[in-house]
């Protein structure tokens, strides 16, 4: 069931954005966009639901603590634009 179909007539708000990213990127960006975009988002997903690696010495900085800081500098970036 959709939201404007249940709601009341004389109700203040409106519906402007589905809050779907998805149907969003395909919109905006086409075809490739969005498969780009899921296969980033799966990527993404698979990235944070791995366990971390143990080191034993603190200092030494993990292949995966630099990915994900890569991910949060590709989303500022993406933000930006």
């Amino acid at each position: 069931m959709v939201y404007p179909e249940v709601r009341v007539p004389v109700a203040s708000e409106e519906v402007q954005d589905p809050h779907n990213f998805f149907v969003r990127f395909f919109s905006e960006l086409g075809a490739v966009g969005g498969v780009l975009a899921v296969a980033w988002m799966i990527l993404l997903w698979w990235q944070m639901s791995r366990p971390g690696e143990k080191t034993e010495v603190r200092s030494q900085k993990t292949e995966g603590g630099r990915k994900g800081l890569w991910s949060l500098v590709a989303i500022a970036v993406g933000a930006a634009f």
